[in-house]
């Protein structure tokens, strides 16, 4: 762990990058600047209500909680910040998730920079990612900023390892340990960080043998590998305490190695990543997509699948192969960073369009190259157009995807408007009722066109909004009935939601 591997430097300076970064920071403002206008839905009120209520006496027990059955033990400290600075206005919270994925774009181009050596794929791969309309659950969504804190820090841990391998000192690796660290106690996406590594340390190792074919040192590498060995025990230490914080939850209950679910996990990606399908569904209408994801899900036992599956496998490997091979050095790390952003999620169980964000950063950069190989093979004749093209290109790619996320943003604003009207309309239900009272809340507004409303959350935001009420809340759903056995007990009541309203049962 020396650092003893030779330099390989990429020639331009952060300077001459200056005007794309200003770029990615304004693509990523605007064509997300929707999202500015909605409030709290859902599972936000789960998390607010969390870092509301956090103590300095409770930070350790956050790796204790398995609240939703999930490990993310710095996610209520994140929120609690948040709390402490905006309270309950939500355009904190929203453009804090805006800003944290643009700050994740700029750190993606300087990997992808590093990777494939063009700023112009750097850019046009940066620019899809930090626009792309498959991140509107990710940064419209509030309580997805577990993805959006892990990638934080699982990309300032890749360049401060990248500088570690460019000689910078032995303090950056273990910087690069500790930042890996936190990204793996925000989400479990830190999981692929050593197979990253790995591909960037073979980059380094590739590139130095080649520039300084008399000088490399083959012990040096050697010892440069075994560096990584801590980053993989960090995936081990951290399975570890998951399962003892989750030991009623198998970690290995959330992975199928049913080629079926890979087959389904690679077209729902695939599609999701090129259609924007809650947008067609708003058109056709959403008892499509329920009717899809019951088609879908009848075939779970379909031997038909299975021999469809081995036979897409058996035909793909070798025409993977062959293509590997004849294609070029730029490409071969991209196609190698796609496999291992994809692979994790096509063996997970799990559905939601925040999933896409880890396999987007696998997506764009290959995009991104087709992309420059098209408009080089049309300009071909004129090389002084090409960086206009680009720029026509990346300005038609915002424009879309602003248009496809305005739309989608006027359900997620609805989304939260029926929140605040339905917190509303309870807090005046309790108001009106005995002290010490009971309240079974009954057929709550789920969803809004796939927008969440209260699914989650409803009791949290109660105890946010109006604190001085006593009355114990419930919500009824099919594992806990507002009435068991028949048996009416005094001062329980019983509302059901209805058209914007609560009426009285009992």
């Amino acid at each position: 762990m020396n650092g003893s591997i030779s330099p390989v430097r990429i020639p331009d300076r952060s300077d001459s990058h200056l005007r794309n970064y200003i770029f990615i920071v304004c693509a990523g403002l605007v064509v997300f600047s929707p999202s500015l206008f909605h409030s709290f839905v859902s599972d936000d009120f789960h998390w607010i209500s969390r870092g509301a209520h956090l103590s300095f006496k409770d930070l350790f027990r956050n790796f204790e909680d398995t609240s939703y059955n999930i490990f993310r033990p710095l996610l209520p400290i994140f929120f609690s910040v948040l709390y402490r600075f905006f309270g309950l206005s939500p355009l904190g919270y929203h453009l804090s998730s805006i800003l944290i994925h643009v700050f994740n774009a700029l750190l993606f181009y300087r990997l992808i920079l590093y990777i494939s050596l063009k700023k112009e794929i750097a850019l046009i791969a940066t620019v899809i990612f930090v626009t792309h309309f498959a991140n509107e659950e990710t940064v419209f969504w509030i309580s997805s900023n577990c993805v959006l804190c892990s990638w934080f820090f699982s990309f300032l841990c890749i360049l401060t390892f990248i500088e570690w391998l460019r000689g910078r000192g032995l303090w950056c690796y273990f910087l690069s340990l500790g930042i890996a660290t936190i990204a793996f106690l925000f989400r479990e996406d830190a999981l692929v960080l050593p197979l990253i590594l790995l591909l960037l340390m073979g980059l380094e190792l590739l590139r130095s043998k080649q520039e300084i074919r008399k000088d490399f040192n083959h012990s040096s590498s050697s010892t440069s590998i075994l560096s990584l060995a801590p980053f993989f025990l960090l995936v081990f230490v951290y399975l570890y305490f998951r399962s003892i914080s989750l030991s009623d939850l198998h970690f290995a209950s959330l992975i199928s190695l049913n080629p079926i679910n890979a087959i389904r996990n690679f077209a729902y990606f695939l599609f999701n990543l090129t259609l924007p399908l809650r947008l067609i569904f708003d058109v056709l209408g959403y008892q499509h997509s329920q009717a899809i994801n019951s088609t879908v899900n009848s075939i779970d036992s379909n031997w038909l699948m299975v021999v469809a599956s081995l036979l897409v496998v058996t035909f793909s490997i070798p025409v993977f192969w062959l293509w590997f091979r004849k294609a070029s050095n730029d490409l071969k790390p991209l196609v190698v960073l796609f496999i291992i952003l994809l692979l994790p999620c096509l063996f997970t169980k799990g559905y939601g369009l925040r999933f896409t964000y880890m396999p987007l950063l696998g997506f764009v950069p290959l995009s991104s190259y087709f992309i420059l190989y098209l408009i080089k093979r049309i300009n071909k004749y004129n090389r002084r157009l090409e960086k206009h093209y680009i720029f026509v290109a990346l300005i038609i790619v915002m424009i879309l995807n602003f248009l496809i996320l305005f739309e989608r943003q006027r359900w997620w604003r609805e989304a939260s408007r029926i929140c605040q009207e339905t917190i509303t309309h309870a807090g005046t239900v309790m108001s009106s009722l005995p002290e010490g009272s009971t309240v079974c809340f009954m057929g709550l507004p789920v969803r809004s066109h796939g927008a969440y409303i209260f699914n989650n959350g409803f009791i949290e935001a109660m105890s946010l909004y109006y604190p001085s009420y006593n009355s114990a809340i419930t919500v009824e759903d099919s594992s806990k009935p507002c009435i068991q056995e028949e048996e009416v007990v005094r001062n329980h009541h019983g509302f059901k939601y209805n058209n914007g309203e609560f009426f009285q049962l009992f």
